[in-house]
């Protein structure tokens, strides 16, 4: 089991990260006379040794971490948790949390890592970046509902956001800054700064990140609100961060090859009934509406409707991009209502004039609207598996075909993960993709399209098949 030394800048900090151990080790006393206080204890299944700071500066910091590495020996890396004070600017804003890890002249030696294997905390910070990128609502689900701690990442303050936004920046020491314009930290403000702290990085005895939370400076001890909503979210995420060190999701492409299968398709869903859209008609073309900007998705479609047009029809295809209203990864039921949404709100669009110009120049007399959506069945099913459902209407006819593609089973571990960041209106509309978790944790997997390596059958294969087997609805 990896230790990690976790430094804090200050007792609210400290306070924060000891409610959130899974297991203390030790006494928590403090010794007598000691201004430092310890705690050593587990997260997930990693050891962690936490240490409070005498005062927030660099030289404290590196001389806390060199005394917890003699202590403790098997330190691979720290933790440095903090608050800047800094200009909140375009893009960063109070309660929002800053990401450094920090390259050290201790960056390949024995103790820490050698450029074939990179520091533990360093990918794992890497991991979560390429999960989740910048959105940060997530960070309150790994804090006790019924805690203070939870109640701080929900405040009630005009000046703070709904939920915090992540930066991720890196400390070169050689350079002695911060790769970073966005943000700033005050000068003569009680807090550590770290872009000084750059300096101080290049004398850790391991590589360190750095993770701040973005507060006022100005705030008195009895109205610290956004103090404690940005130690909040700080805390929070060095506890995900913890945690995805020792996962197990990190696999490599050849230990994910041929892994999963292709199982055969659902039963055809029933959709409820279109609104009925009355376009003008310019002639006798065929205009293909396509509601989505991906391009696999939109050459399949171009492709099928070009290659099986009637004698004497021209079809013409446009994309108009609108969104799903079902999140980001659709979970059972919300495939098919992801589908439906698109071609609604396609249909919808099509009607404004940004649009009249393309039905009169072509020549359209008839407006199909084509919508592929891929989505995760959990339900009623012995394994995860990632379907993709086609559905194309005929806005002048009213007919609708829909058909569902054949499937790949998915690890129920990726698909927790990606599950584990929460939805937008309810449980089946995910904020992060599988495929995202799966490409960020399987270097060199591609994010949309796994199913290439896993089952070693392309998504795009599978539903190109699909639109082939379909009546489209002339």
């Amino acid at each position: 089991m990896p230790t990690v030394g976790w430094i804090c800048t200050d007792p609210l900090l400290l306070m924060m990260a000891d409610a959130l151990l899974d297991e203390t080790y030790e006494d928590r006393s403090i010794v007598p006379g000691d201004t430092k206080a310890h705690r050593l204890g587990r997260v997930g299944s990693v050891n962690v040794f936490i240490s409070l700071t005498e005062s927030p500066s660099a030289a404290d910091a590196v001389r806390i971490a060199s005394d917890m590495t003699t202590e403790f020996a098997s330190i691979e890396a720290f933790l440095i948790t903090g608050f800047s004070a800094g200009v909140v600017s375009a893009g960063v804003n109070l309660g929002d949390v800053v990401i450094r890890p920090a390259i050290t002249s201790s960056a390949h030696d024995a103790k820490s890592s050698s450029p074939l294997m990179p520091n533990i905390l360093h990918s794992a910070v890497d991991v979560l970046q390429k999960e989740v990128g910048a959105d940060g609502r997530w960070l309150s689900s790994n804090l006790p509902p019924s805690s203070d701690l939870f109640q701080f990442t929900h405040p009630v303050n005009n000046d703070l956001l709904d939920y915090p936004q992540l930066h991720y920046e890196i400390i070169d020491p050689e350079r002695q800054d911060t790769r970073s314009a966005d943000f700033r930290d005050e000068p003569g403000n009680s807090t550590m700064c770290f872009d000084t702290l750059a300096v101080g990085f290049k004398r850790f005895p391991v590589p360190a990140v750095a993770i701040l939370g973005i507060s006022k400076c100005t705030e008195s001890p009895k109205n610290n609100t956004s103090k404690r909503y940005a130690a909040a979210n700080a805390i929070a995420y060095a506890k995900e961060l913890l945690q995805v060190m020792r996962n197990n999701l990190v696999r490599s492409v050849d230990d994910m090859t041929e892994t999963e299968k292709i199982v055969p398709p659902q039963v055809n869903p029933s959709l409820p009934p279109f609104q009925r859209h009355q376009y003008p008609s310019y002639g006798s073309a065929v205009l293909l509406v396509i509601p989505t900007e991906n391009k696999g998705k939109r050459r399949i479609l171009e492709e099928a409707f070009r290659e099986r047009a009637p004698k004497n029809v021209v079809v013409h295809a446009i994309t108009v991009p609108v969104d799903s209203d079902v999140g980001e990864e659709p979970y059972n039921n919300a495939g098919a209502i992801g589908a439906h949404n698109r071609i609604s709100n396609a249909l919808t669009r099509l009607g404004t004039s940004e649009y009249q110009n393309v039905l009169t120049t072509k020549g359209i007399g008839t407006v199909i609207v084509a919508s592929i959506e891929s989505y995760i069945q959990t339900e009623n099913i012995n394994r995860p598996t990632d379907y993709g459902i086609v559905v194309v209407h005929n806005a002048k006819t009213c007919k609708t075909a829909v058909r569902i593609s054949s499937g790949v089973t998915v690890p129920l571990a990726y698909v927790n993960r990606a599950r584990r960041f929460g939805y937008e209106d309810d449980q089946n509309q995910g904020r992060v993709t599988v495929g995202q978790i799966l490409a960020a944790n399987v270097p060199g997997l591609d994010k949309g399209d796994w199913h290439a390596v896993l089952a070693e059958r392309s998504r795009y294969d599978l539903l190109r098949d699909t639109v082939r087997q379909m009546q489209i609805p002339w």
